[in-house]
């Protein structure tokens, strides 16, 4: 009687883990996918760190070749992932694992800021036309730089300041004659596009104030004074594409553990 009692309770037991499991409440699944640079497109090592609601966490490191990673979880939880490395921007992502009923695979794949040395990581148009001052929410644009430095405690920056934006392209119609001895064609208009180039004092008077203007702004970041310098970029040369007249470049970067 007693062997038929505990046999009864052992399948009811079984029977109840069955159905547990069959409400998805601890099926697992096999997250897979990559972590890729924004700026080349090539895998990144970097550690991923799941978090839970709760507060619960684990670590994921990605494959250093490749950025691929693999990572069982049980089915339907939610996690913000911390992408953390020495050469990343760390960010924060959240993630829905597939309520699933049975064992499958969800792909995630990701991408990262990865810093290297030369990088243009900030491009502002930040100036208004001529002028030295910040155009309106620029100053929130450039301090973004701030929370980057807090996390990224190995990289140096500098803040490069042109005057490129006060070239100004001038458009000419001008009629094109044609030789009346070799050709009948009649006159034709064409567009003839000639480039102002300011003066070298101007260009060196100009980006001096943007400079000043940059220092105040960053005069009270006193945690990352030895990490960031301004530059001046006194070049006469046309800028090509849009003009950048504020450009964040990665001066440096190791990493403090080797």
């Amino acid at each position: 009687m007693k062997k038929n009692i505990l046999f009864g309770l052992i399948i009811l037991f079984a029977l109840s883990g069955f159905a547990f499991s069959q409400n998805g409440k601890n099926i697992q699944i096999l997250l897979k996918g990559k972590v890729t640079d924004e700026f080349s497109g090539k895998g990144v090592e970097v550690t991923m760190e799941f978090r839970e609601p709760d507060g619960k966490k684990f670590k994921v490191l990605t494959n250093a070749l490749d950025g691929s990673y693999q990572q069982v979880v049980d089915a339907g939880k939610k996690f913000d992932i911390v992408f953390i490395n020495y050469d990343v921007i760390r960010k924060s992502e959240p993630i829905q694992i597939d309520d699933s009923k049975k064992y499958v695979e969800q792909i995630a794949n990701f991408s990262v800021k990865r810093l290297v040395q030369g990088l243009k990581l900030i491009k502002l148009n930040a100036f208004g036309d001529n002028q030295s001052s910040l155009k309106e929410g620029m100053d929130k644009s450039i301090e973004q730089l701030k929370e980057i430095m807090q996390f990224s405690r190995s990289v140096k920056f500098d803040i490069e300041i042109n005057s490129h934006d006060t070239y100004k392209k001038i458009t000419k119609e001008s009629e094109v004659k044609p030789d009346k001895k070799k050709s009948k064609k009649a006159a034709k208009s064409e567009k003839i596009v000639t480039v102002t180039e300011p003066d070298a004092n101007l260009i060196k008077s100009l980006v001096d104030s943007r400079i000043a203007e940059i220092s105040k702004l960053i005069s009270n970041w006193f945690r990352f004074k030895d990490r960031i310098t301004v530059s001046p970029d006194y070049s006469s040369g046309e800028s090509t594409g849009e003009s950048y007249s504020l450009t964040v470049v990665v001066k440096e970067i190791k990493n403090i553990f080797e």
